[in-house]
């Protein structure tokens, strides 16, 4: 019954999520400094757990987003690596600028998921066959897929070698030209 509630749970929050996009407060907070403190939070479990934690994060990024959501992202990012990577795998937080845009990233080393696995991992109960063994309800990188859509973002998966997760979001800078474009065209 506990597990059947949590999973009715996490249903419900990525519904909440998906349906606050439009009124999602977004005050303007240091990605950076935040992606340091989850890094910070984690550093501890990963090392315990026999993971080698590495970070590249740039300094000065900065998002107009939710913080509370995002660190919920990122926690389920790491989460996701320490329960489905084995000990000795490297896992790398990370948060970078691109032209129009901002990433958090988290990527490790470990043995990834089938390429024709990838095209569903965002889905809600998706798990890859890898990870059917550990505990879980495949509903983690939907909710990271609905925080990332709710800031206007994306997220993608990739595994080449290892896993990747990249969430992507515009800056605000982005933002605001998209705006002002927006208006030109309208007005």
């Amino acid at each position: 019954a506990s597990e059947l509630l949590e999973v009715f749970a996490a249903i419900l929050r990525i519904t909440e999520v998906e349906g606050m996009a439009a009124t999602l407060p977004r005050p303007a907070l240091d990605l950076s400094d935040l992606v340091e403190q989850m890094a910070e939070n984690y550093r501890p479990n990963m090392e315990d757990s026999g993971h080698i934690f590495r970070t590249q994060i740039q300094p000065g990024l900065t998002l107009s987003g939710d913080r509370r959501l995002l660190k919920q992202a990122i926690a389920n990012l790491l989460d996701n690596s320490l329960r489905h990577t084995p000990p000795g795998t490297q896992v790398t937080l990370g948060a970078e600028r691109k032209e129009y845009s901002v990433c958090i990233i988290v990527s490790d080393d470990g043995p990834g998921v089938e390429p024709s696995e990838l095209g569903r991992l965002l889905q809600r109960f998706a798990r890859s066959e890898r990870s059917r063994s550990t505990p879980g309800h495949g509903l983690g990188l939907a909710l990271v897929a609905a925080i990332a859509a709710a800031h206007g973002g994306r997220a993608e998966v990739e595994s080449n070698k290892g896993f990747r997760v990249t969430l992507t979001f515009p800056t605000a800078a982005s933002q605001s030209w998209a705006a002002q474009t927006a208006r030109q065209e309208l007005g």
